[in-house]
């Protein structure tokens, strides 16, 4: 990860840190924002929504990269263009929630 992003861990324990301290719980917060607390609930469940929010932004940009290829739209091909049969299936598995 470069420096202006965060690991997946590293993001999961700012979260749950934030939680743990907008809650009053300081010393919990400082554990882990510490690394010391990736065995708390708090982390493991903001990793665990980390990780579904990046899987369904992978899903989408691989619609928009589908989309935007020129060949999706060309209709050289004796009517076989993916556009001429899609239909919007590929943007309808893209935003599909789980």
């Amino acid at each position: 990860m470069s420096a202006m992003t965060p690991s997946p861990i590293e993001a999961a324990r700012r979260a749950a840190g934030k939680l743990l301290r907008d809650r009053g719980y300081d010393r919990e917060a400082a554990i882990v924002l510490a690394g010391e607390g990736d065995d708390f609930a708090e982390v493991r469940i903001a990793l665990n929504l980390l990780d579904t929010e990046a899987r369904d932004r992978q899903r989408q940009t691989q619609a928009l990269a589908a989309y935007a290829d020129a060949d999706f739209w060309d209709e050289a091909g004796a009517d076989l263009s993916p556009a001429l049969t899609d239909r919007g299936a590929i943007a309808r598995a893209a935003l599909a929630t789980h």
